[in-house]
């Protein structure tokens, strides 16, 4: 069994911020040019190259991502779990309920609130509420639906 005092440490920082008194095996990440150095008692050797930073097997893209954010809005009616693209009001965004093939991201709010997947199915050109409880006749009802893409 491995201890967790019998690994030595691993310190993130940029080349000027290397541990002042590192030992034997001490693992050491520069962020700014992401690659990994590794101690081996006298000095620090060069371990891995192009590391990816954040999510396994993830490494941001040269340049930033094109986004775009459209939202379905209607009102509550107190009765129905389901709305369709003639609830939209055309005063507050789009009227057009877009197909989850579509977007790459989509988020529902009641009353502000954001629900958690479970809580809806969309399809295209249709919103339904898969809660017992109904929201209250005249509470706000928000679709949004966020695109990523590259250039």
């Amino acid at each position: 069994m491995i201890n967790a005092g019998d690994i030595p440490s691993i310190q993130a920082g940029t080349l000027s911020k290397r541990p002042v008194n590192p030992e034997s095996g001490s693992l050491f990440l520069d962020t700014r040019n992401r690659v990994f150095y590794r101690f081996n008692g006298i000095r620090w050797e060069l371990l891995i190259t192009t590391v990816n930073l954040g999510t396994y097997g993830y490494s941001a893209p040269p340049i930033p991502l094109q986004t775009s954010n459209l939202l379905f809005f209607t009102y509550s009616d107190g009765v129905r779990s389901v709305y369709t693209n003639k609830d939209g009001l055309v005063e507050y965004g789009i009227t057009d309920i877009m197909s989850p093939n579509e977007v790459s991201y989509i988020n529902l709010f009641i009353n502000g609130v954001l629900q958690p997947t479970v809580n809806y199915r969309v399809e295209k050109g249709k919103l339904t509420i898969l809660t017992e409880d109904i929201p209250m006749k005249g509470v706000v009802i928000i679709l949004q639906f966020i695109s990523i893409y590259q250039l």
